[in-house]
């Protein structure tokens, strides 16, 4: 398969462009805190979290037992739950450690750990485990691990366990002597996520710059607008599941991750110009009997339907397996769509027109209005009138005819 230097181009740009992109940015800082009301201690403390929407967390405040410091903090993170891997080191991750003072229980202890590099998709849990070395966690004695405890719009947090120091002397596993439901004291910081959106234009136009960060779900659109010479074939997305890559302007709404949208252009030069013939049965004339347009961008005139004096107008026919057989239109003035790929193609349409009954009201003059009644009878109608005629080389040569009624 030939690749056009263009689109090279355009998918360079795109890795580029992917390369030197944050994955996410974070919108106003929000918080959520539980209590500070100690009411029991010990090293550390495992409790989950969960996301009502796409959130990222920044960082957090715990109530420390003692008044004093230094006290080594340490803070582990693991997708999904905590429960049944509270001694299994293996499936957390280490998030940061830290050395902090405090002014005593019950009081905000602000842990100077960054926290960005957790976000949690909407639905999602979350496990953390926050720990020092020697009773250092303050916490409250809570009902049942997993119960939910306090939520916000965003944000979930839920009654945990009571931990040791070290996986080794950690005892907080469900029926292996487990500490009770404990709550976690403290604050979490988090913010929405927001994703980026980068949308730009290939050579030969442009497109409405609405680059920037968006909270998913976030409905946009984007309008792409060829240069004159020049005409939009579609975009090119990376991040976006795109159902009609043609359409314009493009809707959307903002999905979870990083989008990259380009639009795409190319030349006039590149479009086929096709011929329409207009021709007519006995008994009438058409007004435009050829006319050559732009596959692409071309928009055709039509031709109008005449009438001669005695005559009547019977629609429009197109051509189908090299015969006059599909009825396109009953309105005198025709104008060609495109066709099922969004571009005009090179045709034949015959104008049919059919003797008036000597009943029949006096000769009119076209155009006249088609005759009325369902498109079943018009197509009757229609039939009827081909076997008065054929085409020969494009001349049409009148034969037996039969007016049906």
């Amino acid at each position: 398969m030939k690749v056009s230097a263009r689109k090279i181009a355009v998918l360079v740009a795109l890795v580029v462009v992917l390369a030197s992109m944050p994955a996410m940015a974070l919108a106003t800082e929000l918080s959520l805190t539980t209590l500070y009301d100690k009411d029991n201690d010990w090293d550390g403390i495992f409790f989950d979290i969960g996301a009502v929407t796409d959130i990222t967390l920044s960082r957090l405040d715990t109530n420390i037992y003692l008044a004093g410091g230094p006290y080594p903090i340490e803070i582990y993170t693991k997708s999904g739950t905590h429960a049944g891997f509270e001694k299994d080191p293996g499936a957390w991750t280490l998030v940061g450690t830290a050395v902090v003072s405090s002014d005593g229980p019950d009081v905000p202890v602000p842990i100077p750990i960054d926290l960005s590099s957790i976000s949690i998709l909407a639905g999602e849990t979350q496990a953390l485990y926050i720990t020092g070395i020697f009773r250092t966690i303050a916490y409250t004695n809570g009902t049942e691990p997993g119960n939910l405890f306090i939520a916000d719009d965003n944000l979930q947090i839920f009654e945990g366990l009571g931990a040791g120091y070290g996986w080794t002397n950690n005892t907080s596993d469900y029926g292996s002597g487990s500490a009770s439901a404990r709550i976690f004291n403290g604050t979490i910081y988090y913010a929405r996520t927001e994703f980026p959106l980068e949308i730009s234009a290939g050579e030969g136009g442009s497109v409405t710059d609405i680059s920037g960060d968006y909270l998913s779900g976030t409905p946009l659109e984007a309008t792409a607008t060829p240069d004159s010479g020049y005409y939009f074939t579609g975009w090119t997305a990376t991040g976006l599941q795109l159902s009609d890559d043609a359409a314009n302007p493009l809707s959307f709404n903002m999905p979870n991750n990083t989008v990259v949208l380009v639009a795409n252009f190319e030349e006039d030069s590149a479009e086929e110009t096709v011929d329409i013939f207009y021709l007519a049965s006995g008994g009438g004339s058409v007004t435009l009997e050829h006319e050559s347009i732009a596959s692409l961008t071309g928009e055709p005139v039509g031709s109008t339907a005449v009438v001669e004096a005695g005559y009547e107008f019977l629609g429009w026919l197109g051509v189908e397996n090299d015969e006059f057989s599909v009825i396109v239109s009953v309105d005198p003035h025709f104008v060609p769509s495109r066709n099922e790929n969004g571009v005009y193609v090179e045709a034949k349409y015959l104008a049919v027109f059919a003797p008036l009954d000597e009943e029949d009201s006096p000769p009119v003059t076209a155009p006249v209005t088609p005759p009325t009644g369902d498109t079943a009878a018009i197509g009757s109608i229609l039939s009827a009138a081909l076997v008065g005629f054929v085409a020969t080389g494009g001349v049409l040569v009148r034969k037996r005819f039969k007016r049906f009624d």
